[in-house]
């Protein structure tokens, strides 16, 4: 055998390359029929990437190097869990982890290059985190008062999306072994009946409860929800004829065309699966299908999950789809759908629906011989034959584990709580990331630092140095200690970790805070202010410093500014409070009435100055919709039309002349009253910033901004709707151009949560949907226009 020495270079090289190549062999799963959690192929994926990819809350292996924001959450309900339980240690927990590990890791369809401990950590975090939340949702009594996931529905309605991607899943037998080493004896429900208790409250369709045979039938929480969704259908598709054997058939037409060839489309009332499509007697009944943001997400996934089950006798989902994207060919047939009662949209516009549904079925495989609406395109076809129209033309040591634990235990208890300053989530943000961002002032730990907001930093210093000369002071002593004794409780105001030094976050409040409240007194009192004061003299730079902040990300606590402006008030000053200079200074940027509310007593009943604003510009519209009740548990809220089919229903549009708050819209004897709203360049951005905090804030009972928006987003589905509007009175249009306001208002909602439960235009629009009704009734036939 020849020596080291001897051997060539391509021998080396050779050697390698063996090693290598073993290497990549010996990662490759190789018990690919336990797989049940597969990465999506590229051809599936490239029609819509971030269908497949988790926008806030990251679980399995797939996607852990993205789990940013809810990592902490992870932790923290794994250390109330640990409470609840009389535990100090995950020791009980690891061990458990070990045992499952290589079994879990056979679940994978991919490689998982990921080391012992970091995928034991990942099933622990994320299985205890799932089940907590389960038990969360099912018995209220377990839900913390300072949960977020509990007061922010926005959370908890991305959390359902994310927690059924294919990519996004832990085998199913690791959630039932967490679930049962922390049941409690007072707990009969297995983990089965409260995953299914928890999709089933979130979800918009016919969602059945399914008796397994084995707590084992359930492969991942995405599976149990294909099979909750398809239970009911698949004892249907069982008796009938469907998918004989046929390899070819004919594709139904569009909705357009089959209405010409004399087919009527109907909603269809049984309480049924929303697959459940019939046609008989020239009559299509389709169930109702709710569609909002995160549909397309959660049927691509139900999609890819069918295409990779290799099940081709229940593709209920695929057929779906596909039987919709025949119907569907343009934004007429949407349309057309919609007035139906068949499809139920709060996308806003006709044309998203439309390409949706034209794109789910691209790259996906239909079984032509298991195709469960056979039979119906078979009677459609030779109801559309007879009527002669034309015919259709795609491991470790004890002591590393020891070490290991101790490091988890740690990181567990170093969790904050309760914050009130947060950044606003991906998924809100790239609607319109500018909306967020401060263009001159940073305020706060999270803009902090940032080279293009420096040059305001300047101008801090110098508020700061004016402050100490008119109190007589040479030095920051007094007001630096004042601030460091704060500290502790301004920082677990922030819900995102502050990697700033002790006094650099000091020295940070102390900057922020005094230029603020510097800038509120010059602004309230003009004798107070500097002669060379820049911010002052020029009206955009003022505009500006408004602008940001109000922004949701860019605030310091209240309190904070509070007790500085208590520190450093002048005897017999003009400045009596903090509220009434704070309310004077962002009096012009707030659309009218921007009413002052009398200052809470307690110290952090108000959060910060964007809380504040909400409440002076709110409060006055709480009064009058405080007796107005929501709708129903469960009931659907029906969405008014646009200013354009209105008008159509013989319905006027009129400028209310009460002055009353801009939220006030009454609807009385055929006449819609809307405040006048003018919409300037910052209108947007304040928009944006009330509703993030809108969606941040869940123990609010009114989420007027929200609502309103979404009202406006109903009225206006064109520019012609925005030029009635205009013409009404109803809209003073300070932009110059009608497409920015439509384009402004169709996109404010988007992925924003609504209450249907809270919402306040209920009665409006219940009031609306009547008038529609009988103005239906009066018109011959019964038939409207």
């Amino acid at each position: 055998m020849a020596s080291p020495s001897d051997l060539r270079p391509h021998d080396i090289k050779a050697d390698n390359l063996i090693i290598s190549v073993n290497k990549e062999i010996h990662s490759i799963p190789r018990h690919l029929s336990e797989a049940c959690i597969f990465k999506v192929h590229d051809a599936l994926r490239d029609v819509n990437p971030e269908a497949y990819e988790p926008k806030l809350l990251a679980i399995g292996p797939y996607h852990c190097d993205k789990d940013k924001l809810m990592q902490e959450h992870k932790l923290r309900y794994l250390q109330l869990l640990l409470h609840r339980t009389c535990e100090s240690s995950v020791d009980r927990y690891i061990t458990a982890m070990r045992n499952l590990e290589e079994k879990a890791r056979r679940c994978y369809g991919s490689p998982i290059n990921i080391e012992s401990d970091d995928f034991v950590k990942i099933m622990l975090l994320d299985g205890c985190f799932i089940i907590e939340l389960f038990r969360k949702c099912s018995f209220g009594n377990l839900i913390d008062d300072d949960d977020p996931i509990f007061k922010m529905e926005w959370m908890r309605a991305s959390i359902t999306c994310d927690l059924i991607l294919l990519e996004n899943q832990l085998p199913f037998f690791v959630l039932v072994e967490l679930f049962d080493m922390t049941k409690g004896l007072d707990r009969e429900d297995n983990i089965i009946k409260l995953a299914q208790n928890f999709f089933r409250q979130r979800m918009a369709y016919p969602f059945v409860f399914k008796e397994f045979s084995r707590i084992s039938d359930a492969s991942h929480l995405l599976g149990l929800m294909h099979d909750c969704c398809c239970y009911s259908f698949a004892d249907i598709v069982s008796n009938r004829n469907d998918g004989n054997g046929e390899v070819n058939f004919e594709f139904i037409k569009s909705v357009t065309e089959l209405e010409e060839a004399g087919i009527e489309f109907k909603e269809s009332k049984e309480n049924s699966s929303f697959f459940n499509i019939k046609f008989e007697n020239g009559v299509m009944e389709i169930p109702q299908l709710f569609i909002a943001n995160g549909t397309e997400w959660i049927l691509r996934n139900l999609i890819a999950y069918e295409q990779y089950r290799g099940d081709i006798y229940r593709r209920y989902v695929t057929d779906f789809t596909w039987f919709m994207d025949c119907l569907v060919n343009s934004a007429e047939d949407a349309e057309k759908l919609g007035q139906y009662g068949i499809i139920n949209s709060w996308l806003g516009g006709h044309e998203a629906i439309s390409t949706m549904f034209n794109k789910l079925s691209d790259h996906v495989e239909l079984s032509s011989t298991k195709f469960c609406y056979l039979e119906v395109f078979k009677k459609v076809n030779m109801h559309c034959r007879q009527r002669q129209n034309k015919s259709m033309n795609g491991y470790c040591n004890s002591d590393d584990e020891a070490n290991f634990i101790e490091s988890f235990d740690k990181e567990i208890n170093n969790i904050p709580t309760n914050p009130r300053i947060f950044r606003v989530h991906d998924v809100l943000r790239q609607v319109n990331p500018k909306a967020y961002e401060p263009k001159m002032l940073a305020i706060g730990p999270y803009h902090h630092g940032k080279d293009n907001l420096s040059a305001m930093e300047e101008h801090k210093l110098r508020y700061l140095h004016l402050l100490l000369k008119r109190n007589d002071q040479s030095s920051v002593k007094k007001y630096f200690k004042f601030v460091k004794n704060l500290e502790k409780e301004a920082r677990i105001f922030y819900a995102n970790s502050i990697n700033l030094k002790s006094d650099d976050f000091v020295k940070m409040m102390l900057l922020d805070g005094c230029f603020i409240i510097e800038l509120f007194r010059k602004y309230h009192s003009i004798n107070s202010s500097d002669d060379y004061d820049s911010m002052l003299k020029l009206s955009w730079m003022c505009s500006s410093l408004r602008r940001d902040l109000m922004l949701f990300e860019n605030q310091i606590p209240f309190f904070i500014l509070h007790e500085l402006f208590k520190e450093t008030k002048v005897k017999n000053s003009q400045d009596d409070n903090i509220f009434e200079i704070a309310h004077n200074f962002f009096g012009p940027i707030m659309p009218p009435p921007f009413v002052f509310k009398d200052p809470p007593k307690a110290k952090f009943a108000t959060h910060h100055l964007l809380h504040f604003m909400h409440e002076c510009f709110c409060s006055p519209f709480e009064a009058i919709v405080r007796n107005i009740a929501g709708i129903s548990k469960g009931e659907k809220l029906e969405l008014i039309k646009s200013v354009t089919e209105l008008e159509v229903a013989g319905i006027k549009f009129k400028r209310s002349e009460e002055n009353s708050v801009l939220f006030n819209i009454k609807f009385e004897y055929g006449v819609m009253k809307i405040p006048s709203l003018k919409i300037t360049d910052n209108t947007e951005c304040v928009f944006r910033n009330l509703i993030a905090y809108e969606q941040y804030s869940g123990n609010m009972n009114l989420r007027c901004v929200t609502d309103y928006t979404r009202f406006m987003d109903c009225l206006i589905n064109s520019v012609k709707d925005v030029e009635k509007l205009r013409c009404s009175g109803i809209i003073d249009n300070r932009l110059g151009d009608d497409e920015a306001i439509f384009t402004m208002f169709n996109k404010l909602t988007d992925n924003i949560f609504i209450d249907s439960s809270k919402y306040c235009y209920v009665q409006v629009f219940n009031e609306v949907k009547k008038h529609r009704a009988a103005t239906v009734a009066s018109k011959p036939n019964g038939r409207q226009n």
